[in-house]
């Protein structure tokens, strides 16, 4: 079974780079006959194959399909501004407010915190459309109505929902807000706020929601220096760069590919089959470190993975209870037996990846599975009781099961297809942003406060949370969540650089993107 598993991943590495080559001028080494010894052949573009765990089964960029989804998005979506890469020693992200250019050549706040955006001239689309204000408008008013995410985003941001933006100009664009905000900046560099070919979009768009919806499942229509050249829905993505791109990438051609077991994609990027991996295990990641020709390393990263008590449930609708799952789990353990080398213990509510505000004063979890065992008693389990667990790795729920049975507490793996009705959610998914904004999660109504935790106290903090401008708020919010417990940080798990040497360009981003318009050869 290995050795057909392998043919198979070999196959998809290899075929990635013909089907990347197909059609171009010189071919992939292909000859042609006497005559050909003659011609001098143009240059072959440069390939970079990238090989993912997942990759998503469409491609709209309004649809909710999970973390997958949202790194590549981030990797292929055309902002007006992206986030500035931190130097590769930083211990931190960027602060979420420091982006560079990108669609936009420059940019200026007014005093009421709007921004007026001036865009590049002689940007043009895959379909030769030239961009223009209007692709704008368009794009985030699609977004808006679309998805839940961007909303929450534009809230988050102060920006207007019912009239986020307004064309001045052919290349001019203001982006309007309720309030001046620290966020606005951060919220536009999301693949949310992507600008759009909005006539090629409108040219294939048909009554009912979503208009082009079927349409942008499969291709893409970002202001981008690459056009797409295939797609095969969670298998495989093809980038060809533009004859005449406004911004001339390295790399003339891409390969996004998934599917394969860690050990398959180490192996075709260990033979130089392949430029680049991510999400590999720990085990796998270890022997990344010790193979000769590859460069790797962990990033800063914002991923959490979070136990999330549903509190629809008893007996997690006690904050006590609540409380003891968190003394009870021994956070470096389960970094250890989960993560490996790319995790470390959560310690507090926000990851340490975030660049905070000077003095903040952050609470920070402890292990104390005596006090654990005190509060489960006084909550009425002193007998401790047992719930169902979701989601997560086996070996993420092995070690989080092993902790919890000092207490009592049992675990109980969940029925095939039962994981949607589970008591209890684990997912090794992002909590947090590239804003202090996470807190927002958490207030009544957000759309990412899904286990409806509720505390009208943090509520009343909500404004001064979102313009992220009152340390003091921040503060109490933290303390709150610290108390209450709505969802139990366990490992920070750092991003991944798993790559061929001799690329540079790589950088640690909240999205964990990698932009391939910014790789190069070194």
């Amino acid at each position: 079974m290995h050795a057909l598993a392998r043919a198979r991943r070999t196959s998809l590495a290899l075929g990635g780079l013909a089907l990347l080559c197909a059609g171009a001028l010189a071919g992939c080494g292909g000859g042609g006959g006497a005559g050909a010894a003659a011609t001098t052949a143009p240059p072959q573009p440069r390939v970079f194959i990238d090989l993912l765990a997942a990759l998503p089964t469409e491609l709209d960029p309004a649809d909710e399909q999970g973390a997958a989804f949202d790194r590549l998005e981030s990797s292929l979506a055309a902002t007006l501004v992206r986030p500035a890469p931190p130097p590769r020693s930083a211990a931190t992200l960027t602060p979420p407010e420091e982006v560079v250019g990108y669609l936009a050549s420059s940019w200026q706040r007014l005093a009421g915190g709007d921004y007026v955006f001036e865009l590049r001239p002689g940007v043009r689309s895959a379909f030769g459309h030239q961009l223009s204000a209007a692709d704008v408008v368009f794009s985030f008013r699609r977004e808006l109505a679309l998805s839940a995410s961007a909303r929450l985003l534009a809230a988050a941001a102060r920006i207007r929902l019912a009239d986020p933006v307004t064309a001045i100009a052919p290349r001019r664009v203001r982006v309007n807000v309720t309030a001046p905000s620290t966020l606005t900046l951060a919220v536009l560099a999301d693949f949310r706020f992507g600008v759009l070919d909005s006539r090629a979009v409108l040219a294939h768009s048909l009554p009912g929601h979503g208009g082009a919806h079927a349409w942008l499942a499969t291709h893409l229509a970002f202001y981008s220096p690459y056009e797409l050249s295939g797609f095969e829905p969670g298998r495989r993505l093809l980038l060809r760069a533009l004859a005449h791109p406004w911004l001339e990438p390295a790399y003339g051609r891409v390969a996004i590919e998934a599917g394969s077991a860690d050990a398959l994609r180490l192996a075709d990027l260990a033979g130089a089959a392949a430029s680049h991996t991510s999400g590999l295990g720990p085990g796998a990641f270890a022997a990344a470190a010790q193979t000769s020709g590859l460069l790797v390393a962990t990033l800063p990263s914002t991923e959490v993975s979070t136990l999330v008590p549903d509190e629809r449930f008893a007996p997690f609708a006690s904050a006590l209870v609540r409380r003891a799952l968190s003394l009870a789990l021994d956070r470096s353990e389960v970094a250890r037996a989960a993560f490996g080398a790319f995790g470390a213990p959560a310690r507090r509510p926000l990851p340490a990846a975030l660049a905070l505000p000077a003095g903040l004063a952050e609470p920070s979890y402890a292990h104390d599975p005596a006090l654990a065992r005190r509060l489960l008693a006084a909550a009425g389990y002193p007998r401790g009781f047992s719930f169902t667990l979701a989601g997560g790795a086996g070996a993420e729920r092995g070690a989080i099961a092993g902790e919890l049975a000092a207490i009592g507490v049992s675990v109980v793996a969940p029925a095939t297809g039962a994981g949607a009705d589970a008591q209890l959610l684990s997912a090794s998914a992002p909590i947090a942003s590239a804003g202090l904004w996470i807190t927002s999660q958490y207030l009544r109504g957000a759309p990412g406060n899904l286990e409806g935790f509720d505390s009208p106290a943090l509520d009343a903090l909500g404004s001064a949370l979102i313009t992220g401008t009152a340390r003091t708020a921040l503060e109490r919010a933290l303390a709150i969540i610290y108390a209450q417990t709505p969802v139990i940080p366990l490992v920070e798990v750092r991003q991944q650089l798993v790559s061929r040497t001799g690329i540079e360009g790589y950088a640690a981003y909240a999205s964990g993107a990698i932009y391939y318009d910014r790789l190069r050869p070194s």
